[in-house]
């Protein structure tokens, strides 16, 4: 398997993982659908050759107008929970419809699933509100890999630590320092939601959860871990790096997700 970050932040999240000529894209929120198509030719991979694009909740920065399009254009389906659907289509007429014409399928959380050549284990994370639906983590896995995927936390449940130790690659949120977070401008009530256990990861709660994963006596670890959705205003990639980097064993790689740029395309 392959795997790509075409976006990360809360101006939009595109990824895709692929083998062969069949893939996933995973979220596809605000932005162009013309743009994600474009990146993932640069990738090495045709738009052609989706075959579903994964969405995690129902926020616009994860499921917006472009998944309505592409899955449309393309002939594939959203794959997401019910009710994540259900909020988007409250928050956008755009996506309503999308079920009546088969463009979504229905996902259950702490589900495996199997969809065309991927298997899809879902775990329930918790994030926003009744806005949000119901938000998922996913361990995607396909020829003997597996990728671990969750951007958009607020704490890190328990059950999560062993599907990331048993991933191969893992895309965690590291969202902001909480220096930063602290001395920002931001009103109260956000900073309290965003550093509360419906908001977001902060550099230390990912190392925190990463330190867990990496505990010795355990038979099989991530080889790669990459940092996302990190706040444009309160968090930087070296702080995130110098949090997370002494949690890791010396031979595990660890990148940070660009906000706007894709990534280089990794191997799982």
């Amino acid at each position: 398997m392959r795997f790509v970050v075409l976006a990360s932040g809360s101006s939009g999240n595109v990824s895709a993982v692929w083998t062969g000529d069949r893939g996933l894209l995973i979220d596809a929120g605000t932005g162009s659908s013309k743009s994600i198509e474009t990146a993932l030719r640069e990738a090495g991979l045709r738009p052609e050759e989706l075959c579903g694009i994964l969405v995690t909740h129902a926020h616009s920065d994860h499921f917006g107008r472009p998944a309505r399009i592409i899955a449309k254009k393309y002939g594939i389906p959203v794959l997401t929970h019910r009710e994540t659907y259900l909020a988007a289509c409250r928050r956008s007429r755009d996506l309503k419809g999308m079920d009546e014409r088969g463009q979504v399928r229905f996902l259950k959380e702490d589900a495996d699933h199997l969809h065309e050549i991927f298997q899809i284990r879902t775990h329930s994370v918790p994030h926003g509100g009744e806005e949000a639906g119901r938000p998922l983590a996913f361990v995607i896995r396909c020829e003997g890999r597996a990728v671990f995927y969750s951007t958009d936390l607020g704490l890190v449940p328990p059950h999560l630590i062993p599907a990331m130790r048993e991933a191969d690659f893992v895309l965690l949120e590291s969202n902001y320092d909480e220096e930063m977070e602290e001395n920002s401008p931001r009103p109260p009530f956000l900073k309290a939601w965003v550093t509360g256990p419906t908001g977001h990861l902060s550099n230390g709660q990912a190392a925190e959860a990463l330190g867990q994963v990496f505990e010795p006596g355990h038979g099989r670890y991530p080889r790669r871990v990459v940092l996302g959705h990190l706040s444009e205003d309160c968090n930087l990639p070296h702080l995130a790096i110098a949090a997370i980097r002494p949690r890791l064993p010396g031979h595990v790689e660890l990148h940070v997700a660009a906000r706007h740029e894709a990534s280089e395309i990794w191997d799982v």
